[in-house]
């Protein structure tokens, strides 16, 4: 049933209807509802509605940390390596510095 519900959905944005909708624009929740986030500014983007399906097709109700590790096993050259970092984490990092840099 899902994969039914998916495949419809693929034909539809990547078929016929490309042509009409692809200036469509969807609400994209960052951190997901299911997830505790909200319906603010904060916590939402526009994004053209062909890469908003694309991105739950692949991704789905993964967490970040899932994503991460998906894309890093799968989609990108294994060369490099695509990291996770928390907001919260990285404005620490850039207080400790400047703490360094004061003493």
């Amino acid at each position: 049933m899902a994969f039914e519900r998916v495949r419809r959905k693929v034909k539809f944005v990547f078929g016929e209807a490309k042509k009409f909708y692809k200036h469509v624009t969807h609400v994209h929740h960052r951190k997901q509802r299911c997830f505790g986030g909200g319906d603010g500014p904060a916590n939402t983007s526009e994004v053209p509605c062909r890469k908003h399906v694309a991105w739950h097709i692949l991704f789905d109700k993964k967490t970040p940390e899932e994503i991460v590790k998906e894309i890093n096993e799968i989609w990108i050259d294994p060369q490099y390596k695509f990291v996770l970092e928390s907001r919260e984490h990285a404005q620490l990092s850039l207080r400790l510095e400047d703490i360094k840099k004061e003493a």
